[in-house]
């Protein structure tokens, strides 16, 4: 009891005292101070501080900033490989024949039968990749001479392709010595509009043409996909040798107010073209049988010229046809006009073949295609209607007179 009391006593002489209960004892100026305590003698500290951090070496900081440097470039390279796995990237190849290689992203693109696909529905595939002297017809330094190549590829796509637009006026360069030409597209499939680009990529250096087609999925715009296409045409490899180039002379400097110099077909450098149900033709050796693989439209029979400004089609109606060759003819003049801009057209008669059939002649200009493009039809011995066209860049080179050499059976001709 008397301790507590104590106790007591002194808590009460503290508060009367108005000495707070948890004060420090008072420090002696005797008593030295003790430099480690964090609390004591805060402004000595402070100007240690200053004098190491004044008197440290510049050579050893500038080795210490290096070495953080170089130890986040180290970690860089080191994460970045796991930074693109974990995107997705893995690495893919096209490459047919020795021909060219082409690479792409597998984790996006998929492989369907002959197409690459991605998430999104849209898809591409290679068409076809040639190395062709036919390229040499083309001065790639001028423009009009790729204009002419241009127009020609459009008038080629559009032979199974109705609705066929060019959004660039010339070849965009892809990288150096290699261009590339696009031709957007739609078709359709039942109820389903398909819609895509053609991508025509040309090294003159090489003789090069590689052809491709997108289509574009539910998910994505033209632009979206074609900036896809880009990323993967842009690593194209040519795996071909360059070629040695002849002089020749550009076909678009050429006076189209006189004849070519085509020359007729000649008994050494013609080939016979054609067919039992078509009938048959001359021209020259180099031609070469044109078929789209897209198109369904197996009733007719095309032949390109070796520097593709020049094409014959032909084909024929059944027996039982219910329509006059006046009749069919106009017809045909009426399709160009809905899908083509026909500056010039003239119909006139006139008897053509060995045989001196009686024709409906059809003379038209296709602004669209910048091509010229006659067309006969007439009715021949096996009582069937017969469709002849023959068009060109120029319609008064000698091809036209190809048309001259027609018959309807092959031992008429000579």
């Amino acid at each position: 009891m008397n301790n507590n009391n104590n106790i007591s006593a002194d808590w009460n002489n503290v508060v009367s005292n108005n000495i707070p209960a948890n004060s420090m004892p008072v420090t002696n100026p005797n008593i030295p101070i003790n430099n480690n305590n964090p609390y004591v003698n805060n402004m000595k500290t402070k100007k240690k501080f200053k004098a190491v951090k004044k008197g440290m070496d510049p050579m050893k900081i500038a080795f210490i900033v290096i070495g953080v440097l170089m130890a986040l470039i180290c970690a860089f390279l080191l994460l970045f490989p796991l930074f693109n796995k974990k995107k997705g990237y893995k690495e893919g190849i096209i490459q047919a024949n020795n021909f060219y290689s082409l690479k792409y992203n597998a984790n996006e693109w998929q492989k369907n039968n002959n197409y690459l696909v991605n998430s999104k529905n849209s898809k591409f595939k290679v068409d076809n990749v040639t190395q062709t002297k036919a390229i040499e017809a083309y001065n790639f330094a001028k423009k009009d001479s790729r204009t002419e190549l241009l127009y020609r590829l459009k008038s080629e796509y559009k032979r199974t392709i109705t609705n066929v637009v060019m959004p660039d006026s010339d070849f965009k360069l892809l990288r150096s010595g290699v261009y590339l030409a696009t031709f957007e597209y739609s078709t359709s499939n039942g109820s389903k509009t398909i819609k895509g680009k053609k991508y025509v990529v040309i090294a003159p250096d090489y003789n090069f043409m590689l052809t491709l087609t997108s289509i574009v999925g539910d998910k994505e715009t033209y632009k979206e996909v074609d900036n896809e296409m880009l990323k993967i045409l842009k690593t194209l490899n040519i795996l071909v040798k360059r070629v040695e180039k002849t002089t020749n002379k550009n076909p678009t400097e050429t006076n189209t107010n006189k004849p070519q110099t085509d020359k007729v077909v000649e008994q050494k450098n013609y080939q016979i073209i054609g067919s039992v149900n078509y009938g048959y033709m001359k021209v020259p050796t180099n031609w070469k049988r044109f078929v789209d693989k897209n198109s369904t439209n197996t009733n007719n029979m095309q032949y390109i010229s070796h520097d593709l400004r020049y094409v014959v089609t032909m084909t024929a109606l059944s027996k039982n046809a219910n329509i006059t060759p006046l009749d069919y003819l106009k017809s045909i003049e009426e399709k160009y006009k809905k899908s083509n801009v026909v500056q010039y057209a003239k119909m006139t008669r006139e008897r053509v073949g060995i045989k001196k059939y009686e024709t409906y002649r059809l003379d038209m200009y296709l602004e669209d295609d910048k091509v010229w493009m006659s067309v006969w039809v007439f009715r021949a011995e096996d009582d069937r209607i017969h469709f002849v066209s023959i068009e060109g860049s120029n319609n008064n080179s000698t091809v036209f007179n190809y048309i001259n050499t027609y018959v309807l059976n092959r031992n008429d001709i000579k």
